[in-house]
């Protein structure tokens, strides 16, 4: 009996074994077809190795195309939203110019006969302040009086004594300082003196200094060789050339500070 059972297991191990042997000539005739046809003497294995390489390849354009979307997309939505903020900038910067302008429109607003009475101005019975003499003596930017020209200020205006017009501007103990003369801007309805000082120029902690009032100057070149060393500079360095020395300057007052015109004679603005 266990004769038997030892040549039926001996069969059946030559079986298996003979269906393995052929499997592996199936294949290695498999390969050798392969070769022959290519003419690549690819492997089996390389082959499979290039298909998982394009499909790797095919995966990665998948994602970086992917990526670029995303990214595109992103910067699309970030110019988008930056478009947006300057845009509503724009408005809101546009929006308060109006409102400021209508502001001074409103402030106090006088129709009637402009009068020239002992060296003043007045429309229904209010002292009208156009400003100070230096301002009144430079060239008007608007022509006030209708007569085709532009002239000095203080000449505009007299071109309107004995017309009816509208004022706008503020009003304070019975003076309105004017910004409007007929809807058209004059300047900022404010009184400033105009002075003239003659002192030593100092500077202290970056600002400069004369008989202790502060000196508010442009930034950025001057229109001249004030400090006279031959080359025009900053208006800081131009200042700094005259630090030290006495000089002469004439401006608007405000305050404790002085918007300078002129430093010895010539135009500072």
């Amino acid at each position: 009996m266990k004769k038997k059972y030892v040549v039926i297991g001996l069969v059946a191990t030559i079986a298996i074994a003979l269906i393995a042997q052929t499997q592996i000539n199936a294949m290695k005739n498999w390969e050798s077809k392969n070769i022959e046809e290519n003419g690549s003497g690819n492997s089996l294995w390389k082959m499979i190795k290039n298909r998982w390489s394009k499909e790797m390849m095919k995966q990665e354009m998948n994602n970086f195309c992917n990526e670029e979307m995303h990214r595109n997309r992103w910067s699309k939505e970030m110019m988008k939203q930056e478009m947006n903020n300057f845009c509503n900038e724009e408005m809101h910067r546009n929006r308060w110019s109006k409102e400021m302008m209508n502001n001074y429109l409103n402030m106090t607003k006088e129709e009637g006969i402009i009068e020239y009475i002992d060296g003043k101005y007045y429309i229904n019975g209010i002292e009208i302040y156009f400003g100070e003499d230096f301002f009144l003596n430079t060239t008007s930017r608007s022509d006030y009086d209708m007569d085709g020209t532009y002239e000095k200020v203080i000449d505009e205006i007299n071109g309107l004594v004995g017309s009816k017009v509208i004022i706008n501007g503020l009003l304070e103990d019975n003076i309105i300082y004017a910004s409007h003369i007929n809807g058209i801007w004059l300047r900022m309805p404010c009184h400033n003196e105009f002075v003239e000082l003659q002192g030593l120029l100092e500077k202290i902690n970056g600002s400069y200094y004369i008989n202790g009032f502060q000196l508010m100057i442009k930034q950025g070149f001057s229109k001249s060789d004030i400090d006279r060393d031959g080359s025009i500079e900053r208006m800081y360095d131009e200042l700094n050339g005259l630090v030290g020395e006495e000089i002469k300057i004439d401006g608007l007052l405000k305050e404790n500070r002085i918007v300078v015109m002129h430093i010895n004679g010539i135009w500072a603005r």
